[in-house]
This record gives structure tokens, C-alpha cells and sequence, in this order.
């Protein structure tokens, strides 16, 4: 049997999580959404999470600077570029819900800088893309001239 001070200590904590400790819900806490569920899903299915998001990440930041450096449309790049923002953000959320609980190890940084290197280059694309356009062609100028020869054609 509890003592009264535990029943009172257990009466306040099921004020302020009353579905996951207690499997109960009250009318604060009905129809909002659980963040803690969602981080903890980050978490505990992090291999997974990250064996799609780097080469998702990868793959769609680089269609969109091909895209880019091909010239094609405007509204295609920025098309690409959006569609490649989503798992870049997703993949920084997802660095962060470990940042939250204190690990700091080197993959997290890793990710960390894969994520928001993809964001900006994305970023790029749809803010400035001239630019990447001209940096493109400046590097490809820099090879030699038998490959970029077979490049330009």
C-alpha cells in the first residue's frame, strides 16, 4: 500500500504525463502531440533512419546540382532542390533529438555537417543558381583538356 505522500507524489506526476506513465489521458493532454514518442522513435531507429536519409541525401542534392549545371528549367531545379531539402531537414531533426539527450560523438557531427551541407547547396540552387552555373564551368575548364573536351559534347 502506498503512503500518502507517495499517492499525492504520484497524483501531481500523472498531472503532467498522464498518457505515458499512466495509460491514462486527461483533457490537457488529449488531441495534442507527443514529441517525446516521436524523438524516441528517432532514436531507437536510428540505423534505419539513417541508411535511407545519407544516400537519399546524397543522391538528391546531387540531381539537383546536375540539374543545375545542365541548365534545365528554373522551375525543374527548384523542383529537385525542394524535393531535396525534405530528408536534409529530416536528417539535421534527426541529429538533434540526439543532441537533446546528450550524446555527442562523431557521427552525429558528421551527419550534422551532411545534412546542412546538403540544405545549402539546395539552398543555393534555389536562391542563386547562376552562380553555381558559373562555378561549374570554371571547374571544368580547370581539367584537362582531352576530358573536358569529351565533357562538353
Amino acid at each position: 500500500m502506498r503512503s500518502e505522500e507517495q499517492q499525492r507524489n504520484a497524483i501531481a506526476f500523472s498531472r503532467y504525463y498522464p498518457t505515458r506513465y499512466t495509460g491514462k489521458s486527461n483533457d490537457t493532454t488529449y488531441g495534442m502531440f507527443d514529441f517525446n514518442s516521436l524523438f524516441e522513435f528517432s532514436r531507437a531507429n536510428c540505423v534505419a533512419i539513417c541508411a535511407f536519409l545519407v544516400p537519399a541525401n546524397l543522391f538528391l542534392t546531387l540531381r539537383t546540382m546536375v540539374f543545375t549545371g545542365l541548365q534545365r528549367p528554373q522551375s525543374q531545379v527548384q523542383q529537385a532542390a525542394v524535393f531535396a531539402c525534405i530528408p536534409a531537414v529530416v536528417m539535421i531533426l534527426h541529429v538533434y533529438t540526439w543532441f537533446m539527450i546528450g550524446v555527442v560523438m562523431a557521427p552525429t557531427y558528421i551527419l550534422l555537417w551532411l545534412g546542412s551541407t546538403a540544405l545549402s547547396i539546395n539552398l543555393w540552387a534555389i536562391i542563386h543558381p547562376q552562380s553555381m552555373v558559373h562555378l561549374f564551368t570554371a571547374l571544368l575548364t580547370m581539367l584537362p583538356f582531352e576530358i573536358s573536351t569529351s565533357l562538353r559534347k
